[in-house]
Order: C-alpha cells, then structure tokens, then sequence
C-alpha cells in the first residue's frame, strides 16, 4: 500500500533509531491497517446501498450527449512509466473515480455488484490545460516534474457520445436524495490503489454505460477542483486502441 510504503520510508530515514522499537512501528502498521479496513467498510456499505437502489431503476435518458471537443488536456508526471499521456495501463491497475480497477476487481464484489463490477480502462481528460493542472494537483512539486499535454480526436467524424454525470444524478436525485453528496464527496481524494472494494462512483459509471441504450464513449462531469469546468473520462480496452483514437498534439 502506499501509504505503509510512505510510512517506511520515513521510519527508514529516521534520525534516531526507529528500527530499534518494531514494536512501536508494528503497533503503527496495525493502526494503519485499521483506518483503511475501516474506510473500505464504509465505501462497500454506500455502494451496496447505491447498488440495491439502482437494481429497481430506469435509465436517465435526458443525460445522453453528443458533442465534439476542440481538444483535451492532460497532466502527467514527466518520469517514465508514468510519463505516456496516452496510456491507460495505470487506471485498468489501480482504478480511479469512474472505473473499477485491478485493486477493486475481486471474486466477492462480482458476487455483491454482478456486471456492474466490471474492470475498464479509462483515460481521464480535462477540457483546458488549468483544469488538467488542478485536477494532476503538483502539491508543491517543481514545474519540471509534470507536463501538460493537448489532446485532440484523430478520426474525422470526431463526435463522441457521452453520459452526463451530473445530469444523470441530477436526474436520480428525486428518488435517491443522498445521491448528490455521495457522488461530490465519497472518493475525493481517494488513492485508488489502496481500495479495495468497489466505491459508489465506479459502481454508478457502470451502471450507467451497461443501461445506456447507446454504446457511449465515455462520461463527462463537473470538475471539483475548477469550479465551472469539465472532465471527461474516456473508455479504451488497450493502449492501443486508445492510441488509435486519440494523438498527442503538443505540450502547453
């Protein structure tokens, strides 16, 4: 997990003598263990909750979507293997907001979610190169550690069909009043890699892509770190194929 990792690096260059108590640092990792068993927990109860609502629900078909982008924008770390803009090994592996991920796929969530637990690979894009600065967030990091990237559709009818996220809830909301606030705040600022259940956010994009009477491209919503703007979250089986789709213009 990365956070025992980030723990044991500090624990490794200590200045005074952390390897001689394992005790203490055994009792922090069980502590660690705890706080994570318990967010987890927390997540899978929401997303059975979310899951037993969407079982008896009808698609929304006011938040389908036709719309052709100018360009995308997305910030990556500029050190390999993380540096390809245009990858989406990372996501399929550890999952993110709007897909399920290795870290979540398990036999049990299959049996708990059925096809709604499905694993994707998804490329997330934000609308202008200060919103994909947001969303990447450098945290104090030097400029030169990450790069921005302009991304734009290379087939020539270029429209892609999208599910509005925040239309879809908005539209839920009348029969599922906690939907709003579980969408805006369950996984903000989750590290993906470190769930281990399926959380409400990938349960909903599920449901949402396998009930559309479309075979949409990908999802788009409001972005929580730049307030008025737009992220989309893009579906590809492979690199390849999403290579195949989508080219890298230039750095901004």
């Amino acid at each position: 997990m990365r956070l025992q990792s980030f723990v044991e690096g500090v624990i490794v260059r200590g200045s005074h003598g952390a390897w001689a108590f394992p005790n203490e640092v055994r009792k922090l990792f069980r502590l660690l263990d705890l706080q994570l068993l318990s967010r987890d927990t927390h997540f899978l109860e929401t997303s059975k909750y979310l899951f037993e609502f969407l079982s008896g629900t009808s698609f929304p078909q006011s938040c389908l979507i036709n719309q052709v982008p100018p360009a995308f924008y997305r910030r990556v770390s500029a050190a390999p293997p993380a540096n390809d803009p245009l990858s989406v090994i990372g996501s399929f592996g550890t999952g993110g907001r709007l897909n399920v991920g290795g870290s979540q796929s398990s036999g049990h969530m299959t049996r708990l979610f059925k096809a709604y637990a499905v694993k994707r690979a998804a490329l997330y894009l934000s609308e202008d190169a200060d919103t994909a600065r947001k969303e990447f967030g450098d945290y104090g990091m030097s400029g030169s550690t990450a790069i921005t990237h302009e991304i734009r559709l290379l087939k020539e009818d270029n429209t892609l069909k999208l599910i509005d996220l925040d239309e879809a809830v908005a539209q839920l909301e009348a029969y599922f009043p906690a939907l709003p606030e579980i969408i805006s705040k369950d996984s903000l600022g989750a590290i993906y890699e470190d769930i281990k259940v399926i959380i409400a956010t990938q349960l909903l994009a599920n449901w949402l892509l396998i009930e559309s009477p479309i075979d949409a491209d990908g999802i788009i919503f409001n972005s929580a770190r730049s307030p008025g703007k737009k992220n989309y979250c893009l579906y590809f089986g492979n690199d390849t194929l999403c290579k195949s789709k989508l080219g890298v213009i230039e750095t901004v």
